[in-house]
């Protein structure tokens, strides 16, 4: 068992490149504004209405953040919101990043306005993704990634995960991760909120939300579970008249494409043009409602029914019904009224989009504010960036470019020069050659041409053998730009969609998460050390 000796290094990095509509609102491009609500001012804040749920469906992390959903239910608060899908064992780094992220905008807010804010959580408990969903990877201190996998429950492939319980194989799930991530004097406390969370009888939402309370126990934040049965109820009439809309959201979600598009913008979403963006649940599996006629029909089933019968089984069995990605953005804030979301790139991308569809149901759009993003540099790998003179940020190429360069350090300049030399004269003399026979011999280009490139594909590979060596001289150094690579780029991808907080939260306890909050105080942008 070891602990560490030191707390790892948040460097924050470009959530979205230029030319996406997170990128170009992050630079502050008129395309994106136009589409998007961008950040102004913390103290300019305008949308502040009463939310239409009680304290029911939310979950406090602190009797501060309790004290302030009492002023927002009222209409005297701010609300921040952000939301995810829930995720197994906690989910990826980003989530915990997302989270703080809507908490510092809301802590901001706060000292502008002198008006109680918050950040509120939103468990996408409707989403059906279970390979997204039923999956956790931990890169362990190896490099090695592992993965965990979770198959659903019989009956409950393709429903809302809000609806499907965990089951018998999450203990020994459960195991395998905290055994993936090592051991430490962190570990037991790491792994507290994961085992009193996720229990067979929980459900895939419910335990995520669970574990997220009791890691984040002291934070400003409300958790808020959009399956509560209030919650469904309420959302009744705002569902009701997404129905009957019908075809209106199809030509609104077409002109929210059309504007993308004519910005300059590769639309994110494509739904189908009959679909209303409502979904429904037959206990089977959960589909869009498509427009038919003069009625709706359920997916691609027999299920085909006139709006008033889906409208009267809404107000029946309101649990069935959840919105999907295009709507689900306007009924949050229709129900929950947000001056601020914090979002991701993807969903940028397709708030982009959705500029009609609040137009439509008269709700307002939100200031849109991309999420934090960053790589957490361990104290041995910032000893191995430093040994090379390299950033994180250079390894996001593999590391290729920093093996290429250390290759080329350690070849000794004299050989260097003389391969110069030998292909530059090589190529004089061949050109000579070439010359005098045109005069002489005609017709020999081809040979030529087979004869140039022999002879450099062998000065190539004679190039090639001479680094194969040197690497291996410099193999100690090599071998820490792929360890470096393996933990920063697991799998070649960002460390934050990857790696678990749990990682983290086993080497360096409290200190991790008191790190990564400190990170967010900062100014956006700022490296943290």
């Amino acid at each position: 068992m070891s602990s560490p000796s030191a707390v790892p290094r948040l460097v924050e990095q470009r959530l979205a490149p230029p030319g996406t509509p997170g990128g170009d609102l992050i630079d502050g491009g008129d395309a994106a504004s136009a589409l998007l609500r961008p950040v102004g001012a913390d103290g300019d804040i305008d949308l502040i209405r009463p939310a239409r749920v009680s304290t029911a469906a939310f979950t406090p992390t602190s009797a501060r953040a309790e004290k302030k959903l009492s002023a927002i239910l009222a209409g005297d608060g701010v609300l921040v919101s952000t939301g995810q899908q829930p995720g197994l064992f906690l989910g990826p780094l980003y989530v915990l990043y997302k989270i703080l992220s809507a908490v510092s905008h809301a802590r901001r807010i706060e000292q502008a306005t002198g008006r109680p804010a918050v950040a509120s959580f939103w468990v996408a408990a409707d989403d059906h993704d279970w390979e997204e969903v039923g999956t956790a990877t931990i890169v362990k201190r190896s490099g090695e990634i592992e993965t965990i996998s979770m198959a659903p429950l019989p009956g409950d492939a393709g429903r809302s995960v809000g609806l499907a319980s965990l089951g018998p194989e999450i203990p020994p799930l459960l195991d395998r991760f905290g055994a993936a991530a090592g051991d430490s004097e962190f570990a037991p406390a790491a792994l507290a909120p994961l085992t009193g969370s996720y229990t067979p009888e929980a459900s895939v939402s419910g335990a995520f939300q669970s574990a997220y309370a009791e890691l984040l126990d002291g934070f400003d934040l409300l958790l808020f579970d959009p399956m509560h049965a209030e919650v469904r109820r309420e959302t009744v009439p705002f569902l009701r008249q997404a129905l009957e809309y019908g075809p209106r959201m199809s030509e609104a979600m077409r002109d929210g494409t059309t504007a993308v598009a004519s910005a300059g913008y590769d639309p994110r979403l494509r739904p189908p043009d009959a679909g209303i963006q409502v979904f429904f649940d037959d206990g089977r599996t959960r589909s869009h409602l498509l427009s038919e006629g003069a009625g709706l029909r359920n997916g691609k089933s027999e299920d085909l029914r006139t709006t008033e019968e889906w409208i009267a089984l809404l107000e029946a069995r309101p649990e069935r019904f959840s919105a999907a990605a295009a709507l689900r953005p306007v009924l949050e804030s229709w129900l929950v009224p947000a001056a601020r979301s914090v979002l991701g790139p993807g969903e940028l991308a397709y708030w982009a989009q959705l500029g009609p569809i609040f137009e439509l149901f008269e709700v307002d759009m939100p200031q849109t504010a991309p999420r934090s993003s960053w790589i957490v540099v361990e104290p041995r790998v910032e000893r191995w960036l430093n040994g090379i003179e390299a950033s994180a940020e250079d390894l996001a190429d593999g590391g290729r470019s920093i093996e290429q360069r250390v290759t080329r350090e350690g070849r000794p300049e004299v050989i260097g020069q003389e391969l110069e030399r030998l292909t530059a004269d090589f190529e004089a003399n061949l050109d000579r050659l070439e010359r005098s026979s045109q005069e002489e011999i005609p017709g020999l280009g081809s040979a030529f041409g087979k004869a140039r490139k022999s002879v450099f594909s062998t000065v190539a590979a004679l190039e090639r053998a001479i680094d194969g060596k040197i690497r291996e001289s410099r193999g100690v150094t090599l071998d820490r730009v792929r360890r470096a690579t393996d933990l920063l780029y697991p799998g070649g991808q960002p460390q934050e969609r990857i790696d678990s907080p749990f990682s983290f939260l086993v080497r360096y306890g409290p200190s991790f998460l008191g790190a990564v909050a400190a990170a967010h105080d900062g100014p956006y942008g700022e490296v943290v050390d």
